[in-house]
This record gives C-alpha cells, structure tokens and sequence, in this order.
C-alpha cells in the first residue's frame, strides 16, 4: 500500500499476501473457495491500445485503483482502461468439477 493524507489505523494491517481473507459474500457461502485477492499484474493503458504483454506494475485487489491501500492510488481518465493479470494454479481436487470464477 501507498501512504495516503488520510489513512484509518486499519490500513497498517493490510498484509498484501493475504488481503482480506474473509468469504465475500456471508450469504452465498460454498464449501469450498479460493481467494483471488492479493497482487495482481496491473496496467493503466489507452483504449486503443493492445493489451500489454508484459506489466511493469501490480494493484493490490480487492482494493480501487484510487485507493492507497491498492498500492497505485492513480485516477482514470475516461479514455483509459485498466488490465489486470495474475497466474494461479486451480487445486487438483477442482480439476474435474464445474468451477466457476466470481470475479
């Protein structure tokens, strides 16, 4: 995370290996969940161009571009897009099931 003017005394505890390791949504609880949440490969790039194959920056999700705690804290210009990539392996015990990503 970034240092930010105004900053809660919880930001300090952010771990960006395990950001918020809590299930998402109390509500719709399954039994068996990964979080994605964590540093993403990240890239703020013009709508017209391609995406990039290489990235020279990370955003921490789940946190907002505009956030400290995302670690950019930048704003988006209307023409702009923001790319986000991360590798992650599915458990071997998934391999065979329907799985579904709720990004």
């Amino acid at each position: 995370p970034k240092e930010a003017p105004l900053m809660t005394r919880w930001a300090r505890d952010v771990d960006p290996e395990n950001p918020h390791p809590l299930y998402p949504r109390p509500g719709m609880v399954r039994e068996e969940w990964t979080s994605l949440n964590g540093l993403w490969d990240f890239a703020i790039i013009d709508q017209k161009e391609n995406i990039p194959t290489q990235f020279t920056e990370q955003i921490l999700v789940p946190f907002c571009v505009e956030s400290a705690l995302s670690g950019v804290m930048r704003n988006l210009e209307s023409e702009q897009l923001m790319v986000y990539q991360r590798r992650f392996e599915v458990k071997k015990i998934w391999r065979n099931k329907k799985n579904q990503a709720g990004v």
